[in-house]
Parts: structure tokens; sequence; C-alpha cells
């Protein structure tokens, strides 16, 4: 049963989340703000929605908070630093060629682990990486080669996502006295430090326009939602399953982009040939196959 619960919470994250990305695109490519803008009006809001159900999922004592502390700050801080590379990165370029490229995240936790020597690499997920990587060349040829500040941006957000995971995974396993909901209080607590991170930025980049602002909904919205469901997915099934099941966002994200093309907003993703749509779905489930070879291995 949790099995079941745990696959259908993770993928409609990654469905949620994929909707995230194109209502990122929407926001920007329209000009109803900055990338500064949606992320720090979005995480205001979303800081608010987390203090808002705290009260819900914390129904005990918390744990001493030097026990999970630095690892909220370090889960919120450095997913901040990742989110703003892949917002900036989304700005110029499609979702469906920029999202699926995060399964490079697999090249750095192996990285780590074999720098860090926090665990050892199989030549299974080397095999992994390799194949994650093809993914990635693939995917850069699918459209025009990008150029580096782009590839630069993806790099810096997959670094920043994979340091926020390790500190995420550490403040789950120290909420775990808190029960079942252990890991949706880990998402509140980060979220509402992410809020407080962009205060400053709300009253040192003044919104030009509250309307703006008020169309950063429908990201922060969907994003949140995702995060929920994803972190309820891990405390049922685990990190490691959840992950192969959150990778399928890479393949549902071009899909989904390719159905806003074909509805005529091509301002916000360009329409693809069938050459180039397939290869991009190829490149998408090579990626999500590398996850999976990588998780198990």
């Amino acid at each position: 049963m949790n099995l079941a619960a745990g696959i259908v919470l993770g993928f409609s994250g990654a469905v949620c989340q994929s909707f995230s990305y194109i209502a990122s695109r929407w926001f920007i490519r329209r000009g109803h703000g900055s990338t500064m803008d949606l992320l720090a009006a979005a995480h205001i809001l979303m800081g608010a929605a987390s203090l808002a159900i705290l009260p819900f999922i914390c129904s005990g004592p918390m744990p001493q908070f030097a026990a999970y502390g630095w690892y909220v700050a370090g889960a919120a801080g450095f997913y901040i630093a990742g989110q703003l590379a892949l917002l900036l990165a989304l700005h110029g370029n499609e979702a469906s060629r920029m999202v699926p490229m995060l399964g490079l995240k697999i090249l750095v936790l192996a990285l780590l682990a074999a720098f860090l020597r926090t665990e050892p690499v199989s030549w299974l997920r080397w095999t992994a990486v390799g194949l994650s990587v093809a993914a990635a060349l693939v995917l850069n040829e699918a459209g025009g080669r990008l150029s580096g500040r782009p590839l630069l941006l993806i790099m810096f957000a997959i670094v920043g996502y994979s340091l926020s995971d390790m500190n995420i995974a550490r403040l789950v396993a120290a909420l775990a006295p808190m029960g079942p909901s252990a890991a949706v209080l880990a998402a509140c607590l980060t979220y509402m430090v992410c809020g407080l991170f962009a205060l400053p930025v709300l009253i040192w980049h003044r919104p030009r326009d509250l309307r703006g602002w008020g169309r950063t909904i429908p990201y922060a919205a969907s994003w949140y939602i995702a995060m929920i469901l994803l972190y309820a997915c891990f405390g049922l099934i685990g990190v490691v399953f959840g992950n192969i099941v959150q990778s399928t966002r890479g393949l549902l994200v071009v899909v989904l982009a390719s159905a806003v093309a074909h509805a005529g907003f091509t301002d916000i993703e360009a329409k693809l040939s069938r050459k180039m749509f397939l290869r991009r779905i190829a490149a998408a489930l090579l990626m999500t196959a590398s996850i999976a070879l990588y998780v198990l291995g």
C-alpha cells in the first residue's frame, strides 16, 4: 500500500514540477517581471504557506534546534542558489531542453562520493553516469548547440541541488522522531527559511508592478505542491526509489512543452519538428534510465 501511494505521490509531484517549469517560462517570457522577481515573490508565498500548515503536521515536541538547524539552512541555501541558476538558464532556453539535463546530477553525486569517499561508486553507477552524459550530449545537439552560459548555469544548478539533497537527507533523519510527518515537516521548515532568505530581496528589489508579483502564483503553487508531494513520497518509499519516480519529470516536460507549443504559445516554447521532438524524447528516456540505473546500483 505504501509503495503504490508513494509512486502515485512521486509521479504527481513530477507532473506538478513540470508545470512549474512552464509557468516560470510564461512569467519571464511574457515580461511579467525579472527572474529575481519570480524567485523572491514565489518563495515568500511558499514560506507563508509552510508557516500556515506547520501546526497541522507538527503535533509533538520538536528535537533540539542544534540537531537540525544547520541542515535546514544548508538545504534552503543551496536550493535557492540552484533554483536561481535554473531559472536564469530557462530564461533564454526551452524547458524541454534544459530540464532533462538536470539528470546530470548523478555525475555530480558520483564525483562527490568518489572525492569525499562517503561511499564506493560501483561500475554500474559509472555506467549510469556515462549514459547520462550521452543523454546530455544528445540534448545539446537537439535544437542547435548550446552556448557556454546555459550549460554553466545548469551545472551550477545541479551542484546546488546536489548539496541541498545531502542536507535534506540529514534533515529528514534528524526529524525522524517526529514520525511519518518528518519528511513533510522538513519541506515546511526548508521553505520557511527560503521565504526568510527572500524577504531582503523584497525590500531591496521593490516590485515595479504588484500584479506582476501576483502572476508568480502559478509557478509558486505548482512548485510548492510538487515539493510537498515529493517529500511525502520520500517519506513513504524512501529517497532512493523516490528519486527514480521523480526522474520522470524530464520526459513529462518534453511532452508538456510540445503541447504548449502546439496550442499556439510559441513565445513560451518553440515548436519542434517531429524528428527533433523524438530526439528529445529519446534523450529524456535515456536520462531517466540512467538515473534509475544509478540509484539501483
